[in-house]
């Protein structure tokens, strides 16, 4: 099996066919994923239905756009099955660790007290786990994110931007390295999976109500973020109550992702929806994702400008 890149025009993304025959299949999620020869190149299939291959390639795309260390991903298709190719952020040396995985690493080095708080998928949580964590590899962070906290609250901002749903335990973790003999340093890895976000899980007559009946406001506001309200609960929060969160746990640097989220020009925004294939997203398809960003800025510019001094 190989992959061979098919040319489209300038003003477009590529699209990537893959030939039959997994290396070796995932069996993480919901969808079907395999690796292409060489391990470095995942396949993941979009289940029937949903807008996961756009939305994925998007959501790669925008993160770029705003500084944020992300997964490169390219459109791709196997057969008659669109889907996206997710290119690894390892290197040689290097492996990663899920959040709930590395959470049971760091609960081994706390004193039992303070075990507990580590359970369940919560900002508190993550915040401790992140205290072990220095920044992604690779990546030239702006200048006011100096630690893996900072880094993170940029993730968050950014799921409430595009919507993302999918942020619990398992869509975000650490990369592991050799420090020594025994020792591990871990740096956070970029954000990856943003396969639920921007209405992918809408079909296009849905899209249409929502944006002539004005609900698109209702739409984003109810978006869950998988991130728990408080120990000892499992209930989401939306991606905007974390954002409010965020703000009163890492003001600062929450407030400069803000700015650079908030200093994005919608033509830049559009420019990037527009560069996938016709073939591959439906004009109210990239409509309503273009509203659903717009949306979320001008909700996240009112919050942001509500919480200053």
């Amino acid at each position: 099996m190989d992959a061979a890149t098919v040319q489209t025009p300038s003003a477009k993304f590529a699209v990537i066919p893959v030939q039959d025959g997994a290396l070796d299949r995932e069996h993480t999620g919901t969808t079907l994923k395999f690796w292409l020869p060489g391990g470095r190149m995942l396949f993941k299939a979009a289940r029937e239905g949903t807008g996961e291959y756009w939305s994925e390639k998007l959501a790669s795309e925008l993160a770029a756009l705003m500084g944020l260390p992300a997964a490169r991903v390219d459109l791709a298709c196997w057969g008659d099955t669109p889907g996206v190719i997710s290119h690894s952020f390892l290197m040689p040396g290097e492996y990663f660790l899920q959040q709930k995985r590395f959470r049971r690493v760091i609960a081994r080095l706390l004193p039992p007290e303070q075990r507990s708080g580590l359970r369940y998928h919560t900002l508190s949580s993550a915040k401790t786990l992140l205290s072990f964590v220095e920044l992604p590899p690779r990546w030239n962070p702006p200048a006011e994110v100096t630690c893996s906290l900072d880094a993170f609250a940029g993730y968050l901002l950014f799921d409430a931007w595009v919507n993302n749903e999918d942020r619990h335990h398992e869509n975000w973790g650490v990369i592991a390295t050799r420090a020594g003999v025994s020792a591990r340093r871990y740096h956070l890895a970029p954000t990856f999976d943003h396969a639920s976000s921007l209405g992918r899980e809408l079909d296009d007559p849905q899209r249409a109500s929502l944006l002539q009946n004005g609900e698109v406001p209702d739409y984003v506001l109810r978006c869950p973020s998988g991130i728990c309200t408080a120990s000892k609960s499992r209930h989401p929060m939306t991606t905007h109550e974390v954002v409010r969160e965020t703000l009163d746990m890492f003001p600062a640097a929450t407030h400069a992702w803000a700015e650079r989220l908030f200093s994005l020009s919608e033509e830049s925004v559009r420019t990037v929806i527009e560069q996938v294939p016709e073939g591959m997203m439906s004009e109210t398809s990239r409509q309503f994702a273009l509203a659903v960003l717009s949306t979320n800025k001008l909700y996240l510019q009112h919050l942001v400008e509500s919480r200053l001094p």
